[in-house]
């Protein structure tokens, strides 16, 4: 009988044990170079208010300067949409941005005319619009005054709280808040209605600690002349400003339109000053105040009220 001999290493799997290496040939893999998404660039363009300024060319471009680059940063996008747009357009980035916000305020507003015509000067090229008469090219300055004549003036249409300009801290005669709110300045024939609501503008920045200050120096002056409800707390719209629930309608004075003047002229000194140095240990020390005053006699301010009444339009808003 022939003895039968057990193979040690199974057919088919190499000397050295089953996982053992073996050698095969290698496929070679050759990596491109890596590309941007589009979609993304246009996104990104959109929440920098851009995306509406450049034209389908122009964000093309920008897409081949990112891959040209290997730089897909939302500044190195920034920064290639603001060269494209001071070439193309003769603004840049920021100024764009700005555009895209009024645009949009004029077409809340209903002024959509106004809109379009903002946006096709934006659009166009400057050497688009010539001087009638010499075929001379138009300068920044006379295009920047075709574009104001195009935004809300403040005086028939309010400026929203988003607008650069207010942000800057001018001073408009009608502001409107985030909620659509409408704010009119206090100011010769325009008087407060029944208002719900205060909006103080000062002439310089406030800081956190400035703006709380100030409302608890208006809340003060407030308590002792128009003798409601507590003001709210103070809801910035501008670094220069901010709003405070006030409902007129619970002062106990039967005389409100009095009390309104007697706040009105009391809270520039009580600005300065702060509230009366106490008599009384009752709320405090002696001799202490319960807010302090600014002392800054640069310091100036304007008042807002969401109600007034223009007596010579016989109208409350």
């Amino acid at each position: 009988m022939t003895p039968i001999t057990q193979k040690r290493q199974p057919e088919g799997i190499p000397a050295g044990g089953q996982f053992a290496g073996t050698s095969h040939s290698e496929s070679p893999v050759a990596l491109g170079r890596p590309t941007v998404n589009p979609a993304y660039v246009r996104e990104r363009l959109r929440v920098y208010g851009l995306n509406g300024r450049l034209s389908v060319e122009q964000t093309d471009e920008l897409i081949d300067v990112l891959n040209a680059d290997l730089d897909f940063t939302d500044r190195s996008i920034e920064k290639a949409a603001d060269r494209i747009l001071h070439r193309d357009r003769g603004y840049g980035a920021e100024d764009a941005r700005t555009v895209t916000t009024l645009e949009k305020e004029l077409r809340d507003a209903g002024r959509t005319e106004e809109a379009n015509a903002l946006a096709r000067v934006a659009a166009a090229r400057p050497m688009d619009y010539l001087n009638e008469g010499d075929g001379t090219f138009a300068t920044d300055e006379e295009l920047a005054e075709l574009a104001s004549r195009l935004l809300p003036d403040g005086v028939d249409t309010p400026v929203s709280s988003a607008d650069p300009r207010l942000q800057a801290g001018e001073v408009f005669d009608k502001v409107m808040d985030e909620a659509g709110t409408v704010f009119h300045r206090r100011r010769d024939g325009v008087f407060a209605g029944t208002p719900y609501a205060m909006r103080i503008q000062a002439n310089r920045p406030l800081t956190e600690d400035d703006r709380h200050r100030f409302a608890s120096l208006v809340g003060y002056t407030y308590a002792s002349t128009i003798r409601g409800e507590s003001i709210g707390h103070p809801h910035p719209d501008t670094p220069y400003s901010f709003i405070v629930d006030a409902d007129m309608t619970k002062s106990r004075r039967d005389d409100l339109g009095q009390g309104l003047e007697e706040f009105e002229s009391e809270l520039p000194d009580i600005l300065q000053e702060g509230s009366r140095v106490r008599t009384t240990n009752r709320t405090g020390p002696v001799g202490t105040q319960a807010v302090e005053g600014f002392h800054d006699p640069d310091l100036k301010f304007e008042i807002y009220y969401d109600d007034v009444f223009d007596p010579g339009s016989h109208l409350a808003r």
